[in-house]
Order: structure tokens, then sequence, then C-alpha cells
């Protein structure tokens, strides 16, 4: 905020503030985002295909955990994923295999979501790079009293 305020002039501050907060706030939506779709693609990839990889798993119970998934999914706490395999009429041993199955993948997407976050936090160091590191010509202002054709007179 500081770069971009002290780099224009008086007169064009509030455009430079607004640009900068429409980026900040563009940046934002667009990381949570990104790391959102990275979470959700991440969980249903490893929980599919960790339950597809276990033998103690039924093709039957594989191939409906399969269908749900392919309906699309959320991050939901491991309490509902036991809840809907109890539901769903999954014994006890598969309905605990499901949960860890699927608490291992929470934990594997937020890993990889954890990992891109760094990569594009170094990545903003090489994007920032050319950044001034000293005040630039003409510097800041200092902050000039109003005029006195703005004073409000108490004659009425």
């Amino acid at each position: 905020g500081n770069v971009v305020q002290s780099a224009v002039g008086d007169s064009d501050r509030s455009e430079a503030g607004g640009l900068q907060y429409t980026a900040q706030q563009l940046g934002s939506s667009l990381g949570t985002a990104l790391l959102g779709a990275i979470v959700i693609t991440g969980l249903i990839a490893s929980f599919s295909t960790s339950v597809t990889a276990d033998p103690h798993i039924s093709s039957q119970v594989s191939s409906q955990v399969e269908t749900k998934m392919s309906a699309g999914g959320s991050f939901v706490p491991a309490s509902e994923v036991r809840a809907g395999a109890e539901a769903a009429g999954f014994d006890a041993a598969t309905t605990d295999t499901l949960v860890s199955h699927y608490e291992s993948a929470q934990l594997a997407a937020l890993k990889l979501a954890f990992l891109v976050a760094a990569f594009l936090v170094v990545g903003s160091f090489w994007a920032t790079r050319r950044l001034p590191t000293e005040i630039l010509e003409g510097g800041p202002q200092e902050a000039r009293p109003p005029p006195d054709s703005l004073e409000v007179s108490s004659a009425s």
C-alpha cells in the first residue's frame, strides 16, 4: 500500500487506492477459489483411489463410493462419512476403513493445497522483485493544512 500511494501524486491517490483494493480483493477471491478447487479435487481423487485399491473393501462398496464421488464431493467432517456409510448399511469394519481412507485423503488434499500456496508465495517474490527499495524522486509530500477558503464561518 505504501509503495502504491507513494508512487502517485495527491490528485491520483484515491484512484490508486481503489485499484489497489480491487486487485487485493480479486487476488484473494481467485486464490481462495484455486486452493479450494485443489483441495476438493485432491480429496476426491485420493479417496476414490484408496477405496478402489483397498482389497478389504468389496467391489460393490467401491462402486457405490465411486458413484457418489463422481456425482460431486465436498470437504465434510469424517463423522458425516461415517453416518453415510452406516445409512448405506455397510458393516462396521468397512465403515471404519472408509472413514480412515477419507481422513487420510483429507490430510493429503490439505497438504497439497498448502504446497501450492507455498509455491504461489515464492512466485510472488519473483513478481515483486522490481519494487522500489528507496524513496522515489519527489517522495511523499508532507501533509498540508486545509486551505483557508474551506473554513466554516460562525456568522449567520
